[in-house]
């Protein structure tokens, strides 16, 4: 696992550096898109940080995270979250809610999206997709290369990155006659995506 995985404290700090100073910004334009007045669960997937769950509190709706790293997990569970320690590839179902986010992670799981989609969607009434899609791994000198060996999350080194382009094709692909998706912010590094049921 990379150091920066480790301490939420070394995570905030590289985040915070890679999202030029505006990483909390990455959460409130997330927090956007969740209608309150139809939310009283959200499930949040590879959290990471408990900064969606802090204004779930405030806001009267019940948060649950998953993640596969012990500190963030422990981190959240001390702080009086409810939070649990399992490997997303391997989860068969998940628990239902009215809103899903997963946040920066979604290339963990580009070989297996449309499962990992697919359960989501069968528990949850909308998902929301905030994604990074320019990317300094991405890059061939020694920046990207440092980057890449800095995303390790318990599965080694990982290379894929997803840009605009190939995230958007993906997604619409997957959504086809499925699911309604919907390109709802750019900002900073990251773009917001909305997937919803299609309604009848």
């Amino acid at each position: 696992m990379s150091p920066i995985y480790k301490n939420i404290f070394i995570y905030r700090a590289v985040m915070n550096f890679l999202y030029a100073g505006k990483y909390r910004s990455r959460f409130q334009n997330i927090i956007e898109y969740i209608e309150i007045d139809k939310t009283s669960k959200i499930l949040e997937l590879a959290f990471g940080d408990i900064e969606i769950a802090k204004w779930a509190k405030s806001s009267g709706i019940e948060w649950t995270g998953i993640d596969i790293n012990e500190s963030f997990v422990s981190n959240a569970v001390k702080n009086g979250y409810q939070a649990y320690l399992k490997d997303l590839h391997l989860v068969q179902s998940f628990p239902s809610s009215d809103a899903t986010i997963i946040a920066g992670s979604l290339y963990h799981f580009h070989e297996s999206i449309d499962s990992l989609i697919g359960k989501i969607m069968d528990n949850t009434n909308v998902l929301l997709i905030s994604e990074p899609i320019k990317n300094i791994s991405s890059s061939t000198n020694i920046f990207g290369k440092i980057a890449k060996n800095a995303t390790n999350v318990n599965k080694g080194k990982e290379d894929f990155r997803f840009n605009e382009i190939s995230l958007i094709n993906r997604l619409t692909y997957l959504c086809s006659g499925k699911y309604e998706m919907k390109v709802c912010k750019r900002f900073s590094k990251d773009i917001i995506i909305k997937i919803s049921h299609i309604q009848k």
